[in-house]
Order: structure tokens, then C-alpha cells, then sequence
């Protein structure tokens, strides 16, 4: 008989500790919840260009979500890169509604090409996108026009010669 009410005080004390640790991690204050990373992120879809019936390359525009910048970026097509060396990309980030824009430029030497940044609320509305030039040669390719209150005003469209 004592051996029965020593294993059960030592039981239902087990069991007390047991609730008793239960009870002190749930009233342990919470951590605050971590902050949600940032960083670049492309937005709507590219312009491609095509040059002398060839595919470039295409022009996209990206948004740092960590500063609230836009910029532009190129990408050349690598069989584009191999049969024209030496071939120059103009690409710039703009908006219509801005005279503040983002540039940049380069040869085929270098397989991608980034613009500058601009603030985004530095347009009103805040629209941009991103557009492209190979050789100075017919038209601009643009990507999608993108306003920053929450959609897309205008598709991507190709240029080239």
C-alpha cells in the first residue's frame, strides 16, 4: 500500500510539473513576427527587339521593394552576342508622366544591361516602363506600362528593324 501512494504522489507530481511547464510557455510573451524580406523584383513582362529578322534580346522592368526604386534591365540574346559583337543597346527606364528617367547602355560584350534607378512617386501618376534600342535602328521595344497604385496600363510591345 505505501509502495501505490508513493508511485502516485510521484506520478500526479510529474504530472503537476508537467502542466506547470505547459502553462509557463503559454503565457511566455510572444516574439514579434519577423519583418518580410525585400529586394528586386521584375514587374509585368519584357519588349523584345528583334534586329535584321534576329531576336536581340529583351528589356524588362525591375522594383526594389526595399526602397521603392524602378530600373530597367536588358538581357541580350547569346546567339545575338555571337554574330554581333559590338552591337550597342540604349535602355531606359521612363514614365510618360516624368521628366525623370533612369539610363543606361552597353555592348554585346556584356550579357546584361542595367539602367539607373528613379523613385517611383517622382511621376504623377507613378507609371513606368522600361524601353529599348539596339543600334539606334526602327523602333523602341517597351515592357509593360506599370502603374504603382496596382496594375498594368499597357502591354509589352516588340521594336527593332
Amino acid at each position: 500500500m505505501i509502495k501505490k501512494l508513493a508511485l502516485l504522489a510521484l506520478t500526479t507530481g510529474m504530472l503537476a510539473a508537467s502542466l506547470a511547464g505547459t502553462a509557463s510557455a503559454q503565457t511566455a510573451p510572444r516574439q514579434p513576427a519577423k519583418a518580410l524580406s525585400c529586394g528586386v523584383i521584375n514587374i509585368g513582362l519584357p519588349g523584345n527587339v528583334n534586329y535584321g529578322g534576329e531576336y536581340a534580346g529583351q528589356v524588362e522592368q525591375q522594383y526594389n521593394t526595399c526602397n521603392g526604386q524602378a530600373s530597367a534591365h536588358w538581357q541580350w540574346a547569346g546567339g545575338f552576342q555571337n554574330s554581333h559583337p559590338g552591337a550597342w543597346v540604349d535602355v531606359n527606364i521612363i514614365s510618360y508622366y516624368s521628366a525623370v528617367y533612369g539610363y543606361g547602355g552597353g555592348y554585346t560584350y556584356t550579357k546584361d544591361v542595367p539602367t539607373g534607378t528613379v523613385d517611383i512617386h517622382s511621376a504623377n501618376p507613378d507609371a513606368w516602363h522600361a524601353r529599348a534600342i539596339v543600334n539606334n535602328c526602327g523602333s523602341w521595344a517597351l515592357g509593360t506600362e506599370h502603374w504603382y497604385g496596382g496594375q498594368d496600363w499597357d502591354g509589352p510591345h516588340s521594336g527593332g528593324c
